[in-house]
């Protein structure tokens, strides 16, 4: 179960509750600004948090005193933050603060990049996925069997809420991105977070594909699902989000696709700035892409957009798994990854 937060966009399972807390219980408030005034020169980071933000419940004050701040944080640190003391918790700044020691960047040099793509297609390691180079400037590489049938039915057996895909707008003082519904996306999709990301299928599949990139697990977002009907799209995009680079999170490095479905007719994977590629969708398959450059893996490689485009015959499965420069775990916990 979870708790959509009023005024802070995310939402507070019982892990991010436990993770708030601990932020609650360190949190100095002698780093805090009066109203008005200034503390000593380096010690003045936030606003005072009293004047910040405000109960959503006249009740709260009276909640707060019989200790329901500590026994009920999933909603008391957000709805009666006034009353908690944790108006802080809403502003990124003060809670997306990147843990420099514990979480160190998966790409730190140049040519690690294109170190990565020239191993996946030469090592006999990887040849059982059957790895394909479509281009070698920008890297486009498919695994032609990167899942076999059983693993993808057995992926596909769960229930899954699809709900309208959207994009991600600009990103808000509370960490989180402003969604955006666009006639040129109208795919449905669902995230795998919770249960289906603690599916041994999962992590098996998340396992693989750190081997191949050797980007750490907990650098991949969560996977997110897609399903197309007939006419329905993706028109032309990139999967760099520059807002990212705000986050502890920092860029998308990569984009691992894997097909779930083939496709009667249409859905292929377009690249139009990569002698207009069309890949087109087998059931396990898999599409590995760069978003970044490799002579600076915190810029964008313009060159990979990219289109999903309509399906013409049957439908279409997918799933997307995006990998980071940095954790991406921890840091959705508490509400950091947009």
């Amino acid at each position: 179960a979870v708790f959509a937060a009023p005024g802070l966009g995310f939402y507070i399972s019982e892990q991010k509750a436990h993770a708030l807390v601990d932020m609650w219980r360190e949190f100095d408030a002698s780093t805090v600004c009066e109203e008005g005034g200034a503390a000593g020169e380096g010690a003045c980071v936030w606003p005072d948090p009293r004047y910040t933000c405000s109960d959503t419940d006249n009740r709260c004050s009276y909640w707060a005193e019989l200790g329901e701040c500590m026994e009920n944080p999933r909603y008391m640190l957000m709805s009666c933050a006034r009353s908690c003391g944790s108006c802080f918790l809403k502003d990124k700044n003060y809670r997306c603060q990147r843990n420099e020691t514990a979480h160190r960047p998966a790409i730190s040099e140049k040519g690690e990049v294109n170190a990565m793509f020239e191993d996946v297609t030469t090592s006999e390691t990887w040849k059982k996925y059957s790895p394909k180079i479509h281009s070698r400037d920008p890297w486009v590489v498919t695994f032609e069997s990167f899942m076999s049938p059983e693993e993808v039915d057995d992926f596909l057996s769960q229930h899954m809420n699809f709900k309208r895909s959207v994009d991600a707008g600009a990103l808000q003082p509370d960490g989180s991105f402003a969604e955006i519904r666009s006639m040129g996306r109208t795919s449905s999709s669902f995230w795998c977070t919770d249960q289906c990301w603690e599916r041994p299928i999962m992590t098996k599949i998340a396992e693989r594909i750190s081997e191949i990139t050797r980007i750490p697990v907990d650098n991949g977002e969560y996977p997110q699902v897609l399903r197309y009907d007939k006419e329905q799209e993706y028109t032309q995009h990139h999967d760099y989000i520059p807002g990212h680079l705000d986050l502890p999170i920092g860029p998308r490095l990569y984009t691992f696709f894997v097909y779930l479905s083939d496709v009667e007719d249409g859905g292929e994977t377009h690249f139009p700035l990569v002698n207009d590629l069309k890949v087109k969708p087998k059931k396990g398959k898999a599409v590995l892409w760069p978003s970044v450059l490799d002579r600076n893996p915190l810029m964008k490689d313009r060159r990979t957009k990219h289109a999903a485009l309509p399906v013409k015959k049957g439908r279409k499965y997918a799933m997307n798994i995006w990998l980071h420069m940095y954790n991406f775990h921890d840091y959705f916990e508490i509400g950091c990854t947009g």
